[in-house]
């Protein structure tokens, strides 16, 4: 079976699921990387799709599915058979299931927070921004317009705890389920030289226009507590986080110009034994040994 495209990967168990995006679907792999179940189609109602961008587990067997094309989180049954469906903010691009708190969603609709939570039909406010990760002053409008909040990520780790990256910031931010912030944790610092190496570069280029400087595509839990934090530019593909430790380990590409396509492509993993690559362009799936350096300190 051929893919469209290779919008995001996400790994469940003994199944490897992907968002095509070109041609608007849910497709299941074994892992030997054949597909198995075909979920969805293009269209408006119940179990289609306009443009699947995240997914994410939902509970126990139990797929969600973040669709910006139709306004909708859909969540899917073990079979993939449509089991329930939320409106959501047509920009968003991410979200993340807790199994008490339930659906949540970076977005600019409420000050001073970092995500909205669906409780039925109603939106209410969750995870109160640090203060000095707050703009002095409030955000202008031409500042929004760049750098919205939507564009934050978030997951929930395997001990409940609710993680969003701050893109502005590039720091972790850890809450309770409560709602309770618990720490900051700034990104690696290499990291973070980039993106002002970066947003400099674009300020000599767009005449002293702020630009949003996006480094990190996706924030998932791994199933031994940890994070993966992947990336969209530079000599890895992302950085395997360890809260507790403080530690960032870099995941390598290998050298080689015949390499470079893994820079642009999507990961999915559930533990560091596992490893799924999409690439984004050619729509193609490759299994993937990893290979660490040593551990460095947040």
């Amino acid at each position: 079976m051929s893919l469209g495209s290779i919008v995001d990967i996400l790994v469940l168990d003994d199944r490897i699921f992907v968002a095509d995006g070109l041609d608007p679907r849910v497709v299941a792999f074994d892992w030997s990387l054949n597909p198995i179940q075909v979920h969805g189609r293009e269209g408006d109602g119940p179990g289609e799709f306009r443009f699947p961008r995240r997914l994410a587990a939902a509970g126990e067997d139990r797929l969600a599915v973040l669709d910006p094309g139709t306004g909708r989180v859909s969540y899917l049954d073990s079979s993939g058979d449509f089991e329930d469906g939320v409106s959501i903010s047509a920009d968003a691009s991410d979200f993340a299931h807790h199994g008490s708190v339930g659906l949540l969603v970076p977005g600019d609709v409420f000050p001073n927070h970092y995500l909205v939570r669906m409780n039925g039909t109603e939106s209410v406010p969750f995870g109160v921004i640090p203060e000095n990760f707050r703009e002095p002053g409030g955000v202008s409008r031409d500042l929004e317009r760049v750098l919205p909040r939507s564009r934050n990520l978030v997951t929930v780790a395997t001990d409940g705890r609710i993680y969003v990256l701050d893109q502005r910031q590039l720091a972790l931010v850890v809450y309770e389920p409560s709602g309770e912030v618990v720490e900051t944790l700034l990104l690696p610092r290499a990291l973070r030289e980039r993106k002002i190496q970066g947003a400099d570069q674009a300020i000599d280029a767009f005449g002293g226009s702020l630009l949003s400087i996006e480094f990190v595509g996706e924030l998932r839990p791994l199933d031994d507590g940890r994070l993966f934090v992947g990336m969209t530019s530079g000599d890895t593909v992302g950085y395997v986080l360890d809260p507790e430790a403080r530690q960032a380990t870099p995941l390598l590409t290998p050298g080689g110009s015949e390499w470079t396509w893994m820079q642009r492509s999507s990961i999915g993993t559930a533990n560091m034994n596992k490893l799924v690559i999409g690439d984004s362009w050619e729509a193609e799936l490759h299994a993937a040994e990893t290979k660490f350096v040593e551990a460095g300190p947040f």
